[in-house]
């Protein structure tokens, strides 16, 4: 995974079992040099296997730490790194609990997290300021109209599976009434992600993707572009 910049990448390395367990930042300028690679994480438990990401607005360098039963993400700030040109210390986004899983992505000085905390049967939709340990930060994603959470990890009949994150909003991805869906979620004018801010998000609009059709498959297809007006889906019918 690149940085922001055109000579630096981060890589993983793989122990004698062929598990991911170490992460580490490469300076290409340096080649020929006596410097070595610096190692920015290593995953000690045989349990957690690594795995790398950027954020989609360029922000953030994900490290995903993860297990069948339990995960932890840490992070990088790309643009402190560029801005300082120098390493960065891994800060960690929530510490790992057992049985609890979530995903992180990031948008405006927010974290958008989907997790089963509190054993929930589940995933259900948070928002957290974008700082390291902040697990007792973390609130849910309410509503449009009612002010209930959105995705709240209880509903029986609407799962959440991940959630994708734009300038101009954001995509979940799940289930409703048995069919995979797609909901597009507008943040409110005035009350969109501000750095630093703790307070809940307010949505303008949430929109389910709907077909003509009574059964189908859809999903998210590839999309880099952090400021995209629109977003490429993928669609396929059982009439084929």
């Amino acid at each position: 995974v690149w940085a922001n910049d055109d000579d630096t990448y981060y890589y993983i390395k793989l122990d004698s079992a062929l598990r991911p367990y170490q992460v580490y930042r490469r300076v290409i300028s340096r080649k020929g040099r006596q410097e070595e690679d610096e190692l920015m994480y290593e995953e000690s438990d045989e349990m957690f296997w690594l795995g790398i990401s950027k954020t989609k607005d360029g922000r953030f360098l994900l490290i995903s730490s993860e297990s069948a039963e339990a995960s932890e993400v840490h992070f990088v700030d790309l643009k402190l790194e560029s801005t300082q040109g120098a390493v960065v210390p891994v800060q960690c986004v929530a510490k790992r609990r057992q049985n609890v899983l979530y995903n992180v992505d990031h948008r405006h000085g927010k974290w958008w997290i989907s997790s089963n905390v509190g054993s929930l049967p589940n995933m259900a939709l948070f928002t957290a300021p974008a700082v390291a340990d902040c697990e007792d930060s973390w609130k849910l994603v309410p509503s449009k109209t009612s002010g209930t959470a959105l995705f709240d990890g209880n509903i029986q009949d609407r799962s959440l599976d991940d959630v994708e994150c734009f300038d101009v909003g954001a995509v979940v991805t799940g289930r409703e009434d048995g069919l995979p869906r797609l909901w597009f979620l507008r943040l409110a004018e005035g009350h969109d992600s501000v750095e630093g801010s703790k307070s809940t998000v307010k949505l303008a609009a949430v929109e389910r993707l709907e077909f003509e059709e009574e059964a189908f498959d859809v999903g998210m297809s590839s999309n880099h572009d952090f400021y995209a007006q629109s977003v490429l889906i993928a669609y396929d019918s059982w009439r084929g």
